[in-house]
């Protein structure tokens, strides 16, 4: 457990993003300002880009281009197109009812600073699709309305995801799958009909961090089919289902996460999910801070457990995992659950004022 914890802070240090502590939120304007005097080629400045049957602007074949403050509305195949190793800026720009993504950035090579945008109702698409190996950043654009993911990064993209607002969608939030390594950091995600942010696939690694996560209509954070992910110091409250709902071998980290309010567990690990859990603030949730079901197996240490709704710890079903020095305290149910054929150790673990059993 010694080593778990050293390891678990050491990667903490590694991928936590340090501008986050020192970048205001207004960084984003002089990024662009420094990324588009950078950039030699065409500047395209308040045009009116509409009903195209094609994309509203596509940069391509290693081109740079300035796309900034126009109104990019209705294109077939979306509004703004970086690929093929193209960079450049898009900033100020307003994308609307594109049946495209709004704005799609694709190819090796290809890394475009997307910042200050308003992408909304494309009841289609989804608001901004990172694909086939592309970078650059993706900041400060608020996101509403797309019919499919806000933000969609795959097929091993890397692009930053930060300090975004992305709500109301038609599916989730933030989705990262096929290989994406992103950082996705200080975003603001909620209303989706379905899971805030979606992480799915064997090769996916990214990073959530400082993330607010809520009011969506299933689980906060989803993660399946073998993901392995770090979230940090994430902040997930009043979604429908569980705070982070973990299946399918998925095996993230979970370290210093709010996790509080929601309809079912603060962590819901089943399928043969596993996970990390450590240092999280799980509390106030409609049924246990943490459950481990139907073959989930868990990894837990030092959380915080509590809560006048809640079960502190319930593994059910043939569930397992290790649970070493957590605080259990003043649960609405008992303090920890173990019902059927589970197989946990739990160990050193302070259980006090519930309003049923200890254990």
């Amino acid at each position: 457990w010694a080593s778990l914890l050293r390891a678990a802070y050491d990667v903490a240090r590694v991928l936590s993003p340090p501008a986050l502590d020192a970048l205001p939120a207004a960084a984003e304007e002089e990024a662009a300002i420094e990324a588009a005097a950078l950039v030699a080629g065409p500047r395209l400045r308040n045009n009116r880009i509409e009903d195209n049957a094609g994309v509203g602007v596509s940069v391509a074949d290693g081109a740079a281009a300035i796309v900034e403050a126009n109104s990019l509305l209705g294109g077939g195949g979306g509004g703004v197109s970086f690929s093929s190793g193209a960079r450049g800026v898009a900033r100020k720009n307003e994308l609307q009812r594109n049946g495209g993504a709004q704005i799609a950035i694709s190819g090796r090579g290809t890394a475009p600073l997307v910042v200050g945008n308003a992408l909304r109702e494309a009841p289609a698409a989804a608001g901004v699709l990172c694909s086939a190996g592309a970078r650059g950043c993706v900041r400060s654009n608020e996101i509403v309305g797309a019919g499919k993911a806000g933000v969609r990064v795959c097929e091993g993209a890397s692009t930053a995801v930060e300090y975004n607002c992305v709500r109301g969608g038609g599916e989730c939030g933030i989705s990262l799958s096929s290989g994406a390594t992103s950082r996705v950091a200080a975003n603001d995600v909620s209303r989706n009909r379905k899971a805030g942010v979606l992480v799915w696939g064997g090769e996916t690694r990214p990073l959530l961090c400082r993330n607010t996560v809520h009011d969506g209509e299933q689980a906060g954070i989803y993660l399946y089919a073998a993901a392995r992910a770090v979230l940090l110091r994430n902040e997930v409250y009043a979604n429908a289902g569980a705070g982070v709902l973990i299946t399918e071998g998925a095996h993230p980290l979970l370290l210093e996460n709010m996790l509080r309010d929601g309809g079912d567990a603060g962590v819901l690990v089943h399928e043969e999910g596993r996970g990390c859990l450590v240092g999280n603030n799980v509390h106030s949730n409609a049924t246990y801070g943490v459950a481990a079901l139907n073959g989930g197996c868990p990894a837990a240490s030092r959380n915080w457990l509590h809560g006048r709704r809640q079960g502190g710890l319930l593994v059910d079903d043939a569930g397992g995992g290790e649970y070493f020095r957590n605080e259990v305290e003043g649960n609405a149910k008992s303090g920890v659950t173990l019902r059927g054929a589970c197989r946990p150790t739990l160990r050193a673990n302070r259980i006090h004022h519930g309003a049923d059993s200890g254990v």
